[in-house]
Formats: structure tokens, sequence, C-alpha cells
């Protein structure tokens, strides 16, 4: 366990991995593992003996690396919700965990090297990137950057994957978990919606901020968010993200200006309009296969 801040800049405590290689000594090289999507406290790495998380910290341990591996806020042993695809509080849970870990390591006769190697996968893909950049731009404290890979992120939401979304062009139990994963945890952290019933339809609106309290499964929320329907949202939510619906005036989704969207603060509000170029959820002409 470790100190850092929450979205709102309030101290709060996270928890994390620090893996050091056996019987190394000394200055070591920095890895930071930044994990994928996960909504179950007692899947993160910190939790679950079972965690592929887990088991890639270890991997560059044995590498002869120190790994410092972040649950992010509202998972693992943290109090809260998580806050989701927040890049504020994951870099912030992140480079706080390396400070942590700086100074945890020294009761072990290690040093960590200043330069830290940074890489993740899905959301810690994107937030590898953001980290990265704290990391380049001297806002880590102590520590800089020693190079990235990230992989598979979703480095474009607003602009590529909710579209996608719209299109029908993700399956759709995949979709339903993800969107409303996104969207509740967004109205905790920038404010999407006043009340559930005006983002979600009513099978969802009453149960849906339950699925991702840190306490259900992947597989059980995920098969509970693909049991009313296929089309969790209120049917006016996708003509707001995509552009101006028909009967309406322009009814954007809110802006969001805050930490979700750059990792840096906001006070966005939901009456601020998107910018006049909305998304485009029309079907995306595929090209002829040569035969």
């Amino acid at each position: 366990m470790y100190r850092t801040r929450d979205h709102q800049g309030r101290p709060t405590t996270a928890s994390g991995l620090v893996v050091l290689p056996d019987g190394r000594r000394g200055a070591l090289r920095v890895a930071a593992y930044l994990h994928g999507t996960n909504a179950t406290r007692s899947a993160a790495a910190t939790v679950s003996a079972d965690s592929t998380d887990r088991l890639i910290a270890a991997m560059f341990a044995g590498a002869g690396m120190a790994a410092v591996a972040p649950d992010y806020l509202g998972l693992g042993l943290g109090p809260g919700s998580p806050p989701y695809l927040d890049l504020a509080t994951e870099v912030g849970s992140t480079t706080d965990l390396l400070e942590a870990a700086r100074a945890f390591v020294r009761t072990r006769g290690v040093v960590l090297r200043r330069e830290v190697m940074v890489t993740g996968f899905s959301q810690g893909g994107r937030t590898s990137l953001a980290v990265g950049r704290a990391l380049q731009q001297g806002e880590a404290g102590w520590f800089r950057l020693g190079g990235v890979s990230a992989v598979a992120g979703p480095y474009d939401v607003l602009g590529t994957e909710l579209p996608a979304v719209f299109r029908g062009e993700v399956p759709a139990e995949t979709a339903v978990y993800y969107l409303a994963y996104l969207v509740t945890a967004w109205d905790r952290t920038v404010g999407l919606y006043d009340d559930p019933r005006d983002a979600f339809q009513p099978a969802y609106a009453e149960v849906v901020e339950g699925w991702f309290d840190g306490s259900h499964t992947y597989e059980g929320a995920r098969a509970a968010a693909a049991a009313p329907a296929h089309r969790p949202l209120h049917p006016s939510v996708p003509g707001r993200a995509c552009g101006t619906r028909p009967g309406s005036s322009a009814g954007h989704w809110p802006r969001v200006t805050g930490s979700a969207a750059t990792g840096r603060p906001g006070s966005p509000s939901p009456s601020t309009p998107a910018p006049p170029t909305p998304m485009s959820c029309r079907p995306t002409p595929r090209p002829a296969l040569a035969t």
C-alpha cells in the first residue's frame, strides 16, 4: 500500500506490486508494467495468485529488473470504485508507486536506476503513453523515461472506439460491457449524466452502476450486461455522441475536458457542448477482396 491522490486531488491509498530479482543487490533497471481492463478488486495482481499481471511483473524481475505494477485506484486493496480510463489517476498511481518503491527497495539493499522502461497492454497501453510523457517531461519526481512499449491500447476512445461501437463493429456482449464500464466510470470522474436513466435503457439503469463497484467478476458483469439486451444506452445517447439526431437541436455527448480524457485536471460541465464536428457513426465502407 502507498499514498497517492484520487481524481479530485484528494489524498487516498492504492496497492501495487514491487518485484525484485532474487539475490540481486545494487542498482537495478526499472520496468513499470500497466495492466489492461479489470473491474474486479480480487483479480488484481496484488490479490490474486492466478493473476497474469503478477506473472508478467515476475517475468521482468526474472530478467534482472525491478518491476513495479500498480493496481490503479479502486482495485486490489485500495478504497473506492475504479475510475477506469482516467489518465490522471493512472499516471499518478504509477509515478507514486515508483517513488514508494524507491524507498522500499533500499531496505533490501537495492537502488533503482533513474530511467524507467514503461509498458502496458490494452488499458495499460494507453496509460503507458501518458506515463511515458510524464516521465519525459519531468513530472514524475526523480525518475525519467527510459523507453515505452505500448501494446493494443484504446488510444482514441472518442474518435475511434466509441464510433465503432455505435456502428455495430464490436461484438455485442463485449461492447455492452466496456461501454457500461466506461460510461459509469466517467460519470464519477467528469460527470456524464444526472441519473442513470438519462444514459441507460430501463433494464440497465437500476443495476448498471453496481456491476462496476469492484466486487463483480468480469464473467459475471459481462453476462449480466448482455442479459437484458444488446443496446444498453438510452436511445438518445448515440445521437448525442455521433451528431444531431432527427427532430432535435444539436445534442452532443458532453465534451470531456478533464482528467479522464487528457490526464490533466479540469472541471467539465455536463452542459458543455462537444466540438462542432461529431463522431461519424455511419457504417464504414469495406474494400472488396481481390479474387
